[in-house]
């Protein structure tokens, strides 16, 4: 008989951000926060906006191809988080999940980074 967990999709097993206000090892499963930000992008971006349109002009295109590139690209900017690595960050033990696997190389760049950043402000 197949469990509960072995019944997931597959895109359902992935956290894309923790929820630690709410119950202890409360996501917000990947699946969706990439489809909200995609969603808020969408309408960021609409193509009456003087933002889209003031970039659109600096890039030479209309304001709606910009517009599919730009929110392509935000669909595109959380695919790192399906990797087990990045889900080891979040430390969520919860029935169903994907198992966090190694090391986030990802983080501990950005923490490479940080520290440079830091070194540097201030001098």
């Amino acid at each position: 008989m197949p469990t509960r967990s072995s019944r997931l999709p597959t895109y359902h097993r992935y956290a894309g951000k923790a929820l630690p206000s709410q119950s202890e090892g409360a996501c917000h499963l990947l699946a969706w926060h990439s489809l909200d930000v995609a969603a808020v992008g969408w309408h960021l971006l609409a193509p009456e906006r003087p933002l889209t349109r003031q970039l659109a002009a600096q890039l030479g295109i209309e304001p709606e191809p910009l517009r599919r590139l730009l929110v392509f690209l935000l669909c595109l900017h959380d695919l790192g988080k399906f990797s087990r690595a990045f889900q080891e960050v979040l430390k969520l033990a919860l029935d169903g999940m994907a198992l966090p696997q190694g090391e986030s190389h990802g983080c501990y760049i950005s923490q490479c980074l940080f520290k440079g950043v830091e070194s540097h402000v201030g001098q």
